[in-house]
């Protein structure tokens, strides 16, 4: 996908940030399945899906170009079909290791029905708690290759680490119960967008606004369905 966009500043810092989100959601299927979380496979199995999609699409769009030579394009197309197929087996093989789930969840609480459901809440509150911190990540990521400024760029760096921070209190306080760093945690998941939406009109005029607008509002989603999940964690603070 770098390859395909090489040409211009815009499109290396999505290529850029794209393989990015690819590397985070790698990590987010390892750890669901060390976890046996069904909704963290199943969320990676299908964000795989999307960026597949789009390498299929750019390595296409390079096959199909007169002016790269023909070499690269043999290995363009030949890249997009290896793509198809492993997504193809992937599924089935999603599939079937999500049937072996459930072992290490009974290891951890036990046969309890009521520590189970505890559990695979704080499980769900987690995978969306790392997504929320890929998207942020993925945004960073592409505001700083495409701006390419000192002082865009330490805003971000430091916005992403006061994101990273804000993300290990959230789950701290969940996972120890400690409503105070929980309260915290949700008034900074509601201020943090601010800084969004200040990223999305400083590049309102940029050709990735497009995809910074989608992440951008996918981003909002992810944070509404995280408060969402942390005040239903909370519901089962002090039970076990």
């Amino acid at each position: 996908s770098v390859v395909s966009h090489i040409l211009n500043r815009e499109g290396y810092a999505f290529g850029i940030s794209w393989i990015v989100g690819a590397l985070a959601f790698m990590y987010f299927t390892f750890d669901g399945l060390r976890r046996e979380d069904p909704f963290a496979l199943w969320l990676s199995v299908g964000v795989h899906f999307v960026v597949a999609g789009y390498s299929v699409f750019a390595l296409t769009a390079c096959g199909v170009k007169k002016d790269i030579g023909p070499e690269f394009r043999k290995i363009a197309v030949y890249n997009a079909i290896e793509i198809c197929v492993a997504e193809a087996v992937l599924i089935p093989l999603a599939w079937k290791v999500h049937d072996l789930f459930g072992w290490f969840r009974f290891y951890r609480v036990g046969g309890d029905v009521r520590l189970q459901k505890l559990y695979i809440t704080y499980n769900r509150f987690y995978s969306i708690l790392k997504l929320d911190l890929a998207t942020s990540l993925i945004i960073y990521t592409l505001t700083v290759f495409t701006l390419l400024n000192l002082l865009e760029t330490t805003l971000d760096a430091g916005a992403m680490f006061f994101t990273i921070l804000v993300m290990i209190m959230g789950n701290y306080g969940v996972r120890e119960e400690a409503r105070p760093a929980v309260y915290i945690f949700v008034c900074f998941l509601i201020v943090l967008p601010i800084y969004i939406v200040y990223k999305l009109c400083y590049l309102e005029s940029n050709r990735n606004f497009p995809l910074l607008l989608c992440m951008g509002f996918t981003s909002f989603i992810i944070r509404a369905f995280l408060i969402l999940y942390v005040f239903k964690a909370m519901r089962g603070f002090g039970q076990g």
